[in-house]
């Protein structure tokens, strides 16, 4: 998707994480998930921007999927009107974002 949308910063920024480069592979929750690798499920929060073009949010959306599938707990919020990195700048979305992490850290410790 970086190199479709020509994100150069992102596109560097992956090769200088990910080295050698089949790491990308390998560490990819999704791909985790369908490896069918043993891993101990965590409750997840996904948040994701509706507009954004970096993540897309079908990708989200079938991870999501893949991860109850699997026997894993996940909650998915979609903002509708937000980018990739909403939460970077002060919004009513941003706010909502926070109460959004604060409850489901909330439920996690009660659990």
């Amino acid at each position: 998707n970086a190199e479709h949308h020509h994100r150069e910063g992102m596109i560097k920024s992956n090769k200088t994480f990910f080295v050698p480069w089949d790491t990308i592979d390998e560490s990819n929750p999704r791909e985790i998930i369908e490896r069918k690798e043993k891993i101990n499920f965590v409750p997840y929060l996904i948040m994701q921007g509706g507009l954004d073009d970096n993540m897309l949010p079908a990708a989200q959306e079938n991870f999501v999927k893949l991860y109850k599938a699997a026997g894993g707990q996940v909650e998915f919020h979609l903002f509708e009107k937000s980018v990739h990195e909403w939460v970077a700048e002060e919004s009513p979305e941003t706010d909502k974002a926070r109460a959004t992490v604060k409850e489901f850290i909330a439920r996690q410790l009660k659990g």
